[in-house]
């Protein structure tokens, strides 16, 4: 396949996928939260919180979204862009 991607909720790494992580990881401190903090807060399990700012899994856009809302971002655009 060219390398395209396998899956439609693959992203390759090095791209938005990482910043993603970055960017919830930053916004966490920014606010002094620790992962359990806002695994509660996003009503998921800590290890799920994990797994995605670890890189090990992928976000849909649904879940940016549900990370945004519960980090009180208006933009979940926000969490793909690099921090100004």
């Amino acid at each position: 396949m060219d390398g395209a991607l396998t899956k439609a909720t693959e992203w390759p790494p090095g791209t938005l996928r990482e910043r993603f992580c970055r960017r919830v990881r930053e916004e966490l401190h920014a606010r002094g939260w620790s992962q359990t903090q806002f695994a509660h807060r996003l009503g998921k399990s800590p290890q799920f919180v994990s797994n995605y700012l670890k890189n090990r899994q992928c976000p849909g856009l649904a879940l940016v979204g549900e990370f945004a809302e519960a980090l009180g971002m208006a933009d979940p655009a926000d969490l793909l862009k690099e921090r100004t």
